[in-house]
């Protein structure tokens, strides 16, 4: 069963805007979700696992009464981020948070491994920004947050390959009027947990 893991509503007069969370099924992408939900923003989530996107839905809908649209798609497909982009064009955020990093230590990892972990982040988040961008750019505002790799906090293999992922993203959109934010993960984490993982854990 889903839990309310809101931290509680801070007013951030977002109310009405709309959010897309690719990876916003579960996990952090659910817990942004949440967070967004609770300052009233309508919500799309991207994942791949249909089943628990309809659990996330109903939960979302149902705890805080905000718009849910839901779908299921492969970020691994090149053709996903444009045909996004074209079906929720309307959206004021766009967060890129999806990640499924391959296990093993950098000897282990083949280079195809490499490739295909790559293939999501960082270049399935650069393929979304190529798609948003200039949707957001036509409704004159707009924020992206990257959700990336938290190697600089903790050494785990499946966080090794993202060491020179999205924090290379920091584009200059103020010319936009967009704004622009990469956010490790290890720092949605709660303090306690963190003090707790271990060098092999996967937060």
């Amino acid at each position: 069963m889903l839990q309310n893991l809101s931290t509680g509503a801070m007013d951030l007069n977002l109310k009405g805007r709309r959010a897309l969370i690719t990876g916003g099924s579960r996990g952090i992408g659910l817990g942004i979700a949440t967070q967004l939900a609770a300052e009233g923003v309508n919500l799309v989530l991207a994942a791949r696992d249909a089943h628990k996107l309809n659990e996330a839905r109903e939960f979302l809908h149902g705890t805080y009464g905000v718009d849910v649209n839901i779908t299921a798609v492969d970020l691994y497909d090149r053709s996903t981020p444009s045909r996004l982009a074209e079906q929720f064009s309307d959206i004021d955020i766009l967060v890129n948070n999806a990640n499924t990093p391959s296990g093993g230590s950098l000897e282990a990892l083949t280079e195809d491994q490499w490739l295909h972990n790559w293939s999501l982040e960082p270049f399935g988040y650069i393929r979304m920004l190529r798609a948003f961008i200039p949707k957001l750019r036509a409704r004159g505002r707009g924020m992206i947050i990257d959700m990336i790799g938290q190697i600089n906090q903790v050494a785990t293999d499946k966080a090794l390959y993202s060491s020179a992922s999205c924090e290379a993203l920091g584009l200059k959109f103020s010319e936009f009027s967009l704004r622009y934010a990469a956010l490790l993960r290890m720092q949605t984490l709660p303090m306690r947990k963190r003090r707790k993982l271990k060098p092999n854990d996967d937060p």
